[in-house]
C-alpha cells in the first residue's frame, strides 16, 4: 500500500477515547514544557519560548479539563508521526539493504559463494540434498 492508504489506515484505528486524549495532552503538553523551561534556562530567542510554553499550556489545561477537545490536536500531531514513520522506515530499510545486503551479495558473486544451491534451470521433485549418515563416534568427538 501507499503512504496515503497506509496512514488513513492506521488513523482510522487510533484510540480516541478520553482517557487516551488524557494521556496525549499530559504526556505531549508535559515535553514541551520540560522544552520550555530548558529555552528559558539556555537563554533562547522569546519567539521560541512562548511558543513551546503556549503549546505545552494549551496541551496541558485541555489535558486536564476537557480531553475531548483534544481529538483533533491529536489526530493532526498522528498523521504527522504516521507520515514521518512510514517515510523513515523505507528510507531506513533502504540504507541498510544498499550498505548490508548488496555489498555481502557483490562479494559472495565475486568469491563464488554458493549462498544458494537451488538453480533455476535444474526442476527436480525435491531439493533435499543427503548428507551421509553420521555415526556414533562423530556425536561423541563434538565433546
Amino acid at each position: 500500500m501507499g503512504l496515503r492508504a497506509d496512514v488513513t489506515h492506521e488513523l482510522s484505528a487510533l484510540d480516541t477515547s478520553s482517557k487516551a486524549m488524557r494521556k496525549f495532552g499530559l504526556t505531549v503538553g508535559g515535553v514541551f514544557a520540560a522544552i520550555t523551561a530548558l529555552g528559558v534556562w539556555k537563554h533562547w530567542s522569546q519567539p521560541v519560548v512562548v511558543t513551546f510554553g503556549s503549546l505545552a499550556a494549551f496541551l496541558l489545561f485541555f489535558g486536564l479539563i476537557a480531553p475531548a477537545l483534544l481529538r483533533t490536536p491529536h489526530r493532526v500531531w498522528m498523521t504527522f508521526a504516521l507520515a514521518l514513520g512510514w517515510c523513515m522506515s523505507r528510507l531506513i530499510l533502504s540504507i541498510l539493504f544498499v550498505l548490508a545486503v548488496i555489498p555481502v551479495a557483490m562479494l559472495g558473486r565475486v568469491m563464488r559463494l554458493p549462498f544458494i544451491q537451488i538453480r533455476r534451470h535444474t526442476p527436480r521433485d525435491s531439493y533435499w540434498i543427503d548428507h551421509p549418515a553420521r555415526t556414533a563416534k562423530h556425536h561423541a568427538d563434538m565433546f
